[in-house]
């Protein structure tokens, strides 16, 4: 991932007619920043997180306005503090397909890529679980992280796509401790082909996609094209299924539904507090909040919702959380006893008790490693002026 052998400063697009004259303002604006005042102004960019600007900076200030083709070399600090940047700017953006390419950077620092290993997607078969197939706690830290580095930013349509992510794969988060990895396909198969199992029979209430996500689950080893397509499209359709799974804390009833099993079958050990997971996950799932993303009559970018919406759709949604139910009752609900933090009061406890960990999930420090690093370069950059 490193630019040290491509002095490329910025790709194609910034040369095309419709943005050349927008790019020529920009760059020539950040090209008139003093020499001197440089690296401070670095320092303060990666104190707000702002690494697409950093990058804009230095390609500025490096190449002039804007360099598609630099045919001269940037001072190595700045190839190293660019590089930090686009990883900052990756994390940010939730870019984990490429996490595994940068841990094999030798510019990043190897602190900084041991933590990127603990949530990388593997692209290849794996026997043994790694990254997020181990352990997703690391992913929703981070997650946790960058949703309230988004909302700080004022970005609120990529905190709510950072939310509905979330929910994708809750269900596997809180299955982890239940089958001592977060999904492995690997070690999910073997699971899934216990004896007595039932999802491959009529008293499974699972629907035929979500039967064939379990099944595609179980061929998805048998090479590298199963891998990549379970991955792509499955792994998902797993988590939602394994949610049906978990049953419900206190049934009353015999009778599945088609949300909740009640099939006996050894996939679904009896297991409490997963199936109190499963029901704060199912709930958050058909919430208010979940479907502010959706309400845009194209796409999800008209009527975005604004801060007092969210607040006002979180609240509904907590009450829904909390609900009482017969066979969740109030009394019963783990979310009841919390004391509610974070920037969706309560929002952190609820990944902490889906998770089964004490107390309240809390945010990586992922993105601020990144902007560590960045100011600690530019304090060198200053030196050797």
């Amino acid at each position: 991932m490193s630019e040290s052998k491509s002095p490329t400063a910025v790709t194609r697009l910034w040369t095309e007619p419709g943005l050349r004259k927008r790019a020529d303002v920009m760059f020539n604006l950040l090209a008139d920043v003093e020499r001197d005042n440089v690296s401070n102004l670095v320092s303060q960019l990666a104190t707000l997180n702002e690494f697409w600007l950093i990058m804009r900076l230095l390609d500025a200030v490096d190449y002039g306005a804007p360099a598609t083709a630099a045919t001269t070399s940037r001072p190595e600090v700045h190839a190293k503090i660019r590089n930090l940047a686009r990883l900052g700017e990756a994390v940010l953006n939730v870019d984990t397909h490429d996490f595994e390419s940068w841990c094999q950077d030798e510019q990043i620092p190897q602190y900084i890529r041991d933590e990127l290993a603990l949530r990388i997607w593997p692209m290849k078969m794996q026997d043994q679980a790694v990254g997020a197939f181990q352990s997703l706690i690391p992913t929703y830290e981070l997650l946790l992280e960058v949703f309230e580095t988004r909302i700080l930013k004022g970005d609120i349509s990529m905190g709510l796509s950072i939310i509905h992510l979330m929910t994708e794969y809750l269900p596997l988060l809180g299955w982890e401790k239940e089958l001592g990895h977060a999904g492995n396909p690997k070690q999910l198969s073997e699971y899934l082909s216990q004896p007595d199992s039932m999802w491959q029979t009529d008293a499974c209430p699972l629907n035929r996609q979500q039967r064939k996500a379990f099944a595609n689950v179980l061929t998805a080893n048998e090479s590298q094209k199963n891998w990549r397509i379970y991955l792509r499209d499955n792994h998902s359709r797993t988590a939602t299924s394994l949610a049906i799974c978990a049953g419900v804390p206190s049934p009353v009833s015999e009778v599945s539904g088609q949300r909740t099993c009640r099939t006996p079958c050894s996939i679904r050990k009896g297991n409490k507090d997963l199936a109190w997971s499963m029901v704060l996950v199912r709930r958050l799932k058909e919430s208010s909040l979940l479907t502010l993303r959706h309400d845009a009559p194209v796409g999800h970018f008209f009527s975005v919702p604004q801060e007092p919406e969210i607040l006002a759709s979180w609240e509904t949604t907590w009450q829904g959380l909390i609900a009482d139910r017969d066979e969740a009752p109030r009394a019963q609900n783990p979310l009841c006893s919390v004391t509610r933090t974070g920037a969706l009061a309560g929002f952190p406890e609820l990944l902490g008790v889906v998770a089964g960990v004490d107390g309240a999930m809390q945010p990586s420090n992922l993105v601020s490693m990144i902007a560590d690093e960045i100011k600690a370069l530019t304090e060198e950059d200053s030196v050797t002026r």
